[in-house]
């Protein structure tokens, strides 16, 4: 298994360590076993002179098959040795300094939370062309408390945006909405965790796995979590648990603050 892994590693960061303005190249390693549906082989590229043409790179993929590229987003995917891969690009320029709340919150903003901090925090690096690089995950370890309040007070406002949201769709009898609202409110929810524990939130494949884990939450949180995933709850009764779990939440940041 590990082999395989190790192989494909190899075999993707020589393709791409070549192209021009390659300034390092990262990735993630898998909890999950190879035969899991969740197992995939994750690829951060970043560079600074954008990427070839997708022509170029099916060519320096040549080994690979299936391969996808996204017309709305730099990725790649494909499989290497009937291993799934994927290949993220990113531009030097769009990572925010970690010390510069504005650039951090408006960077997030874009995001569901803070699994792009996590990618990075997380990752090992495979190709770098200098320090860039480790500098970039030397200062995610070290962001200071305004950042982390900042970013706490943001995700806290968004989950309860999608709260109300959820209470509306109730109201309305609108079950599409219902069921979108309340995903909002799931991960809005698991990003003001993570941030309150000051730690960067994973994928949300790696949620459920991590988020019991967190060393502050709020009493009671675990089970009413649980019933809150339940399908045999009414509209009604989830509105009424997810508006108990929020204001566990604001709790939990009051009781913080004081501290």
């Amino acid at each position: 298994m590990q082999k395989q892994v190790k192989t494909t590693l190899e075999m993707v960061t020589a393709a791409v360590r070549s192209w021009d303005g390659i300034e390092a190249i990262t990735y993630i390693p898998s909890e999950d076993d190879i035969f899991d549906p969740y197992f995939f082989i994750r690829f951060d590229v970043y560079t600074r002179n954008g990427i070839p043409p997708e022509e170029t790179r099916l060519q320096a993929f040549h080994f690979a098959g299936g391969f996808e590229s996204s017309p709305f987003h730099q990725k790649d995917r494909f499989l290497v040795n009937d291993l799934p891969v994927r290949v993220d690009y990113k531009t030097v320029g769009e990572i925010p300094a970690s010390d510069n709340t504005d650039a951090v919150t408006r960077f997030l903003s874009r995001e569901e939370g803070t699994y792009p901090m996590f990618r990075i925090a997380e990752s090992h690096i495979l190709y770098s062309n200098g320090d860039w690089f480790s500098r970039l995950q030397h200062s995610l370890s070290h962001i200071n408390e305004s950042v982390w309040n900042v970013l706490q007070d943001f995700f806290l406002l968004r989950m309860e945006h999608h709260l109300s949201d959820f209470g509306a769709a109730v109201y309305r009898n609108d079950p599409i909405f219902q069921k979108t609202a309340l995903a909002g409110f799931i991960r809005g929810m698991a990003s003001t965790l993570f941030a309150i524990n000051r730690r960067f939130e994973p994928s949300s494949r790696g949620l459920h796995r991590q988020l019991y884990q967190l060393a502050d939450l709020p009493e009671g949180f675990e089970g009413r979590f649980q019933v809150l995933l339940e399908n045999d709850l009414s509209p009604e009764q989830q509105l009424e648990i997810a508006d108990m779990i929020t204001k566990g939440i604001l709790h939990l940041t009051e009781a913080r603050a004081i501290h």
